[in-house]
């Protein structure tokens, strides 16, 4: 399970890699980026959020 979690990790880091480009152009935090891919996602609480 700890091998999958790992590989979503990487899947959504390669699948948002402009975006997060483009949050660190402009100065953003790991927060701020997280937060954000994962409120794009629909992701508050849960499975997701946790990763």
């Amino acid at each position: 399970m700890k091998n999958f979690r790992k590989e979503e990790r990487i899947q959504l880091v390669h699948l948002n890699a402009d975006q997060i480009r483009n949050f660190r152009q402009k100065g953003k935090s790991d927060k701020e980026i997280v937060d954000s891919i994962l409120a794009a996602m629909g992701s508050n609480i849960g499975y997701r959020h946790n990763l």
